[in-house]
C-alpha cells in the first residue's frame, strides 16, 4: 500500500503530503475507527452490511459513494449508535475532516483511461463536419 502511495505521489508531485496523509491515517484516523466503528462493522459482524476494517489511507474512486455514506453518518451523530461509546466533538470533527481530504483526493486523482469511445454514426460525422468547415455540401461522402 505505502509503496502504491508513493508511486502515485511522485507521479502527481505529492510525496510528502501523501506520506504524511499515511502516516495521519496510521496513527490517528484508523485507531479511531477501530475504537468506536471496527466492533460492529468487520468482517465478522457487518452491521448494514458496511465493514470499516477495510478502509485505507487512499480511497479508490469506485468507493466514493460508498465512504461519502459513511461519512455522512458520523457526521450525523447517527454513527456511532446512541447505546455504545461516542467520540468526543473533537475526534468526530477530525474523522470527518480526514474523510472531507480523502474522498476530495479520490475524486481529483488521475483515472486509468481504458481507451474505448463511443464511434460516430455517418449522419452524425456528416453533421460535424458540415458544423466545422461551415459547408452546405456533404463532405462525408467524398472522405
Amino acid at each position: 500500500m505505502l509503496l502504491r502511495l508513493a508511486f502515485c505521489a511522485l507521479s502527481l508531485g505529492t510525496l510528502p503530503l501523501a506520506v504524511a496523509e499515511d502516516r495521519q491515517f496510521a496513527t490517528r484516523t484508523r485507531p479511531l475507527i477501530q475504537e468506536y466503528c471496527q466492533h460492529c462493522h468487520n468482517a465478522d459482524n457487518r452491521e448494514s452490511g458496511v465493514r470499516v476494517d477495510t478502509l485505507e489511507s487512499m480511497i479508490a474512486e469506485s468507493e466514493v459513494k460508498h465512504w461519502q455514506q459513511v461519512r455522512d453518518q458520523i457526521d450525523q451523530q447517527r454513527m456511532p449508535p446512541e447505546d455504545e461509546p461516542q467520540p468526543t466533538d473533537a475526534e468526530r470533527r477530525f474523522i470527518v475532516q480526514w474523510f472531507d481530504r480523502a474522498l476530495h483526493q479520490a475524486k481529483i486523482r488521475p483515472q486509468e483511461y481504458n481507451g474505448s469511445i463511443r464511434r460516430l454514426t455517418v449522419a452524425q460525422y456528416r453533421n460535424s463536419l458540415k458544423e466545422l468547415l461551415h459547408v452546405d455540401e456533404d463532405v462525408a461522402s467524398i472522405l
